[in-house]
């Protein structure tokens, strides 16, 4: 962080995010792989109220982000970002180490990328990423380079959009278990579609924030059930389950500013749109005959449990 906000030319900036994205991708699998280990009967629950800490972040961030930039410039943001990061630190060096007793298996890589829970949430995944972080980065600049407003007010219109992504983890793991996962991924996906499409329409700056509110919503409900599919779907690896969903998401969001960037506002949304919903197209004879009815029936058991 501090490297970022001292940061003088491009070159040394890019090289301390990419510091920062390392650490990320260490220390996110290795959280969820204790949530796992923590909520063996209450998974999907549990991630959702996990993916509902990081929504309320973004909600917190966006507009501040925007009005810090705004006032100071983009070196204030990486040094807001220096307190909490202390704080983590502090936090987390507090936590007893668990010793894990069990036999080491051995993974075959080869197996685990044809699992059909794994093909699932990793098309998801990385759909959910592009088409997310996508619309986020084309609006952005749409609302600034093209209709000339500040960074402050481009960050406003996405705060409904993220206040609606708590409450949309929150439910999530009451639908997977009522409805099953499938179906809460095509309920996500439509929302999104409905959403991105809408933003077709253009108009004022309150018809953006009206229109990404069904792409929250939608997003919201994606998310958690991806990451509690991944990790049914392999149970024994949950830290090679989250690293792989966490990379391939990535992956996602790495790829729609390759490929958004050149595109027009209309055509960026019309593809985002078509990104998330081409997951539902896998065949139902493949991801939805094992691993991912098996995971839908494990949370509607979990959920019947007492305290569910």
């Amino acid at each position: 962080m501090w490297v970022c906000a001292l940061a003088r030319d491009l070159t040394v900036l890019l090289a301390a995010r990419a510091v920062q994205g390392v650490a990320a991708a260490v220390i996110l699998p290795a959280g969820l792989s204790m949530l796992n280990a923590a909520y063996p009967l209450d998974r999907a629950r549990a991630i959702g109220r996990w993916s509902a800490a990081g929504a309320i972040a973004l909600v917190i961030g966006s507009p501040l982000g925007g009005a810090i930039t705004s006032a100071l410039g983009w070196q204030g943001t990486f040094w807001l970002t220096v307190p909490p990061t202390l704080l983590a630190l502090v936090v987390a060096l507090r936590v007893p180490v668990a010793r894990d007793h069990q036999p080491v298996r051995r993974t075959s890589y080869r197996l685990v990328f044809v699992e059909p829970a794994v093909v699932l949430s990793s098309a998801t995944g990385f759909a959910l990423n592009f088409a997310t972080y996508g619309t986020i980065f084309v609006v952005t600049l749409f609302l600034q380079q093209g209709r000339g407003q500040s960074a402050w007010v481009t960050g406003l219109v996405f705060v409904p959009m993220t206040l609606l992504i708590v409450p949309a983890n929150l439910i999530t793991g009451r639908l997977t278990a009522r409805f099953g996962i499938r179906r809460t991924f095509l309920l996500g996906q439509c929302l999104m579609a409905v959403g991105l499409v809408g933003l077709l329409l253009g108009g004022p700056v309150w018809a953006f924030a009206l229109w990404l509110l069904p792409v929250g919503a939608g997003g919201g409900l994606i998310a958690p059930a991806t990451t509690t599919l991944m990790l049914n779907g392999l149970p024994d690896q949950s830290g090679l389950g989250a690293g792989l969903l966490n990379a391939i998401r990535q992956l996602g969001s790495a790829a729609e500013p390759v490929v958004l960037a050149p595109l027009g506002f209309r055509l960026c949304m019309v593809l985002s749109a078509v990104v998330i919903v081409a997951p539902a197209l896998i065949r139902r004879g493949g991801p939805d005959g094992g691993a991912v009815r098996a995971s839908s029936e494990l949370e509607r058991t979990t959920s019947r449990r007492p305290g569910g």
